[in-house]
């Protein structure tokens, strides 16, 4: 039906964006529908008022700051595997290796709201790609961090080293991230899931924290969205 989603689950959930694409093309001879990066959506606009961007003065800086946000999420990913391979690993002995600004960055995701993220990690998905089927299109992206509690709530957690100014836009973000687990029914059989939103600023030392809207109310924001694309 026009409007309709429908969840698709791949073979395996770690794969980056380009192989989970790869993953979902093979074996299949019939034609694919349009591929929507979750960064595509999220910079939609008005198809009438859409211009390319000029080069500005201030590439060579966003760059370095791309790689610095490259950097910590490979280190806040590889503390799962570190506890995947040593249950009572200590987070701390990673502290020798790195830069003030990293080592910062790692106290705060570790000691921010008592340990919560670290428990998280520990217990949940790292890096974990998804592709999910729209009414639109393949809608596929990858999430920083996302897991169940002991209380059963879910927790998504994106990492950012930008401006805390720009939450609403990571907000929206993991907006879409919600929808694709409960459409891809990740998190059980529940109706209304017990989940929450946040955003993790390890250099600003900041975090935002909002529920998740229900999963009718994110199908018919998602429905805006996709009409921009």
């Amino acid at each position: 039906r026009e409007g309709e989603f429908t969840a698709e689950p791949l073979p395996t959930v770690q794969k980056g964006p380009q192989e989970v694409k790869a993953a979902l093309s093979l074996g299949s001879a019939a034609p694919q529908k349009s591929t929507t990066s979750v960064t595509e959506l999220l910079d939609a606009k008005s198809k009438d008022s859409s211009k390319a961007s000029a080069p500005t003065a201030n590439s060579v800086e966003a760059m370095k700051k791309a790689l610095i946000g490259v950097d910590v999420h490979r280190l806040f990913e590889n503390l799962k595997y570190h506890f995947m391979n040593d249950a009572d690993f200590d987070w701390k002995e990673l502290l020798k290796n790195l830069s003030p600004s990293h080592e910062k960055a790692l106290r705060f995701l570790a000691e921010d709201h008592q340990g919560r993220w670290l428990n998280l990690i520990r217990r949940g998905e790292v890096e974990w790609g998804f592709a999910v089927q729209s009414a639109g299109g393949l809608i596929q992206g990858q999430i920083d961090l996302w897991s169940m509690d002991e209380a059963g709530t879910t927790w998504i957690v994106d990492y950012k080293t930008g401006n805390p100014q720009h939450v609403e836009k990571a907000l929206d973000q993991l907006k879409i991230y919600s929808w694709a687990l409960q459409k891809m029914k990740e998190l059980g059989p529940q109706e209304d899931p017990d989940i929450h939103l946040v955003v993790l600023y390890p250099f600003a030392k900041k975090t935002v924290i909002e529920k998740s809207p229900s999963l009718a109310e994110l199908e018919s924001w998602l429905t805006g969205r996709l009409s921009r694309v």
